[in-house]
Parts: C-alpha cells; sequence; structure tokens
C-alpha cells in the first residue's frame, strides 16, 4: 500500500505537467479589462472586434475594447497591426476616415484617379506632420503611414 501511494505522489507532478501542456496547445491566455481571463487562440480581429477560438472547439467574439490594454497591443501585434501612438491618434483617425471617403468617392466615379491620389498625398502629408510633431522616429512614422491606408481594423 505504501509503495502504491508513493507511486502516486510521484505521478501526481507528471500528470500536471502533462494536462499543461495539453492546455495550452489550445491557446494563450487572454485577459479582458475587469481581470477575467480565458484560454484561447486568437483567430482574427475585424471591425474592433477579436475573435477567439476556444479549446472546446466553439468560436468567441469579443470587442476589442474590452480586452486589457496590453492584451489589445498583442492583439495588433499578432495580427500585424500596428498600435497608434495617443498623441497622433486623432490625426490617424481623421486621415483614415479622408482616405476611405475618398476611395468611395473614387469607386463611384465622382472623383477622378488624379484627383483622389492629389487628395491621398495630402492627407498622408498631414499625418506625417502629426508624427513629426510628436517626435516619431522616421521608421515609425512609415509604419503608422502604412497603418492608415490598410483600412479599419
Amino acid at each position: 500500500m505504501k509503495r502504491s501511494l508513493r507511486s502516486t505522489w510521484l505521478l501526481l507532478p507528471l500528470a500536471g505537467l502533462c494536462l499543461g501542456a495539453v492546455q495550452s496547445s489550445h491557446g494563450e491566455r487572454w485577459t479582458n479589462t475587469a481581470g477575467h481571463a480565458i484560454e484561447a487562440r486568437l483567430m482574427a480581429l475585424d471591425a474592433g472586434v477579436v475573435s477567439f477560438h476556444l479549446p472546446d472547439g466553439s468560436t468567441m467574439n469579443l470587442p476589442l475594447a474590452s480586452l486589457a490594454s496590453n492584451e489589445q497591443t498583442r492583439v495588433r501585434q499578432a495580427l500585424g497591426r500596428v498600435e497608434i501612438p495617443p498623441l497622433v491618434r486623432a490625426d490617424f483617425e481623421q486621415c483614415r476616415r479622408t482616405l476611405l471617403r475618398l476611395e468611395q468617392l473614387r469607386s463611384k466615379k465622382a472623383l477622378s484617379d488624379e484627383e483622389c491620389g492629389r487628395r491621398r498625398a495630402a492627407a498622408l502629408a498631414t499625418l506625417r506632420k502629426a508624427c513629426a510633431r510628436e517626435a516619431l522616429s522616421a521608421p515609425r512614422t512609415d509604419e503608422v503611414l502604412h497603418e492608415a491606408g490598410r483600412g479599419p481594423s
């Protein structure tokens, strides 16, 4: 009896390691602003909604804003999105709205390709000035400008 009990105690840590490995293969731990966490695999970010694949095979959709700030950054980084510095965020959003509207007008033939290009360049120049005002490095400025042209997250 002593021997089997002893063997059980020796195997428990090993079983815990195996269970932990199985659990982590289902995804990562993600925490919301209230401190609650889920174990899930990140799938997508679309229109401010994050999709997660849960260990039971189901999908969970959460607003990006409901995740903790550091988790929002992880989502954007994992999916190739750039974190926009707070001091240029308003200029970034304005530029993004302008670029979207220009594309809509161009596709409806309400704006020539030439005029659309001119206005697009002006919108991006304004964003570049905002980045310079906040002393962003050239590579960081290029990331922000590129992200502005990608469309909504």
